[in-house]
């Protein structure tokens, strides 16, 4: 399921109509407002209209952290066209921060212990 989010760009459509080829919602994002390790704030408002990559993970993770080079690349390639949205479930947010440092990442990650679906090893 981690690679199914990963690779697939979502499209959060307001308007105008769908074509044949969009990808449409039958419910709305829950709202949510919460900060990325950078300090920017992420509302459902900030994905309407744009491409938007999702990726869930944890450090702990063996396949999520194999995905991450090549998300990191395809950040520098296309950015700022498609927008990620890194969601570490980690119980602690300084092993998250660690953890981009270190692999140099640049990506935005929400390391946010209270984000639904939180979870520790």
């Amino acid at each position: 399921m981690h690679l199914l989010l990963t690779l697939a760009a979502v499209q959060f459509l307001s308007s105008p109509a769908p074509t044949d080829d969009s990808l449409t919602f039958r419910r709305q994002l829950p709202y949510f407002a919460t900060r990325d390790l950078s300090g920017r704030t992420w509302r459902p408002a900030d994905l309407q209209d744009k491409f938007t990559v999702v990726d869930i993970w944890a450090t702990w993770c063996a396949p999520c952290r194999k995905q991450h080079p090549e998300l990191q690349r395809f950040y520098e390639k296309l950015n700022p066209r498609i927008q990620i949205l890194s969601i570490a479930v980690e119980e602690q947010p300084e092993l998250v921060r660690l953890y981009l440092t270190r692999n140099h990442y640049t990506f935005p990650v929400i390391a946010d212990p209270s984000w639904p679906g939180s979870c520790s090893k």
